[in-house]
């Protein structure tokens, strides 16, 4: 995967909707970078409650380009929040003296800022908490200006690698990445594999309220969770696991999408493995507004097991769409004769169709219809309902 030297963002706005089965047409509005002399890489980014939007990633650079606080070591997280125009109207630092990568962002229901990665520091500059093992999940919780309220770090005596962050009733929040540890720190559970899905509940202060480890004896890698309307989780990533520890389903291929619904308690409520005979790896997932999923990822399968199309080139986009309970409605394989490697996003539209976002390296072909610009590029599609 090709990672980005700044953080380089751009708005698209829909100016023609011909209807759910037509194409929409997209003109970019404004484009802008941000970032200092060194690398930053932009993992996460937020419309905020202001029309604009904050940014979340990782930074090397010290005070330099539209950054002005200097590095704490290795590399930071680094917010920066925008105006509706993508006016920068100020950033923020943290970070202790080894390496801390930022990997989301999301605002709170109090107008402040839950920012959340993997961190390797001990107690150093603005981390207040040491490390369990090699890596944690480090969070900071910030008020509406990006200023630090509190810090707290989950893990236990292996890695943990936080992905995503949600707002949940009331004013906790959980929290979702994967883990190699044991029973270990704060940390609870057994480990039943080489890594796990890890799912903590925290309260406004920090506090666990819950976590739980849902994986087999393989290589379980958790990559998104969204919230649902039952007020519970849905969750998922790549598996390599057969049926053991959680894991109800067998394996595939080589490595398979992963889903798991959980209730309100993280308790699990039912697990779906889906993959085609090689490498499929899910990297979001949503509910449907008929209460249902779509799954979409990366996959270098050809037809078989449950993927009904052929790739088009060596990776493609993949996406699967199932009911209510986890069963596959339709899936459909979308790319060029190169390769899409790095999935985006998935947004339903009030139409119910869907929109897909992500890079590409495919000129015209396949189901690709405009030449890139240069080697990589963003490329964005909408799908129907079916």
């Amino acid at each position: 995967m090709k990672t980005t030297c700044t953080f380089y963002f751009i708005l698209l706005l829909a100016i023609s909707n011909q209807g759910l089965y037509a194409q929409t047409d997209f003109v970019k509005v404004w484009d802008a970078r941000y970032g200092g002399d060194n690398i930053e890489v932009l993992t996460s980014f937020e419309r905020t409650g202001d029309g604009g939007f904050i940014l979340g990633g990782y930074s090397s650079s010290g005070i330099s380009g539209n950054k002005t606080e200097a590095g704490r070591g290795g590399a930071d997280y680094w917010i920066v929040k925008l105006d509706a125009s993508g006016n920068l109207q100020w950033e923020k630092t943290y970070g202790g003296t080894a390496d801390d990568f930022c990997y989301t962002v999301k605002p709170t229901r109090d107008g402040g800022y839950l920012i959340g990665g993997q961190s390797f520091s001990d107690s150093s500059a603005d981390k207040t908490v040491n490390s369990f093992g090699g890596s944690d999940y480090w969070i900071i919780k910030t008020d509406s200006l990006g200023q630090y309220q509190w810090d707290n770090v989950y893990g236990g005596s292996d890695n943990e690698v936080l992905y995503n962050v949600l707002s949940v009733d009331g004013f906790n929040y959980a929290l979702a990445g994967y883990s190699y540890s044991g029973s270990s720190g704060n940390k609870t559970d057994t480990c039943f594999g080489m890594k796990d899905f890890w799912i903590l509940e925290i309260d406004s202060a920090g506090n666990i309220i819950w976590d739980k480890t849902f994986g087999g004896t393989g290589d379980d890698w958790l990559t998104d969770i969204n919230s649902t309307s039952d007020k519970g989780f849905i969750a998922g990533g790549f598996s390599d696991s057969d049926s053991s520890g959680t894991k109800t389903n067998f394996s595939k291929g080589f490595y398979d999408y992963y889903i798991i619904k959980l209730d309100s308690n993280g308790m699990l409520q039912w697990d779906k493995d889906f993959g085609g005979t090689f490498i499929d790896g899910l990297y979001n997932v949503i509910q449907t507004y008929d209460g249902g999923y779509l799954m979409g990822g990366t996959s270098i399968s050809q037809a078989g097991g449950d993927k009904t199309d052929p790739i088009w080139g060596l990776y493609d986009f993949w996406l699967i769409r199932t009911d209510s309970a986890g069963n596959k409605l339709w899936d459909k394989d979308l790319g060029g004769t190169e390769n899409e490697e790095v999935f985006g996003s998935l947004t339903q539209l009030p139409d119910s169709a869907f929109l897909i976002a992500g890079c590409s390296y495919s000129n015209i072909s396949g189901n690709k219809t405009e030449l890139n610009l240069g080697a990589e590029q963003v490329w964005m599609l909408k799908v129907d309902d079916s």
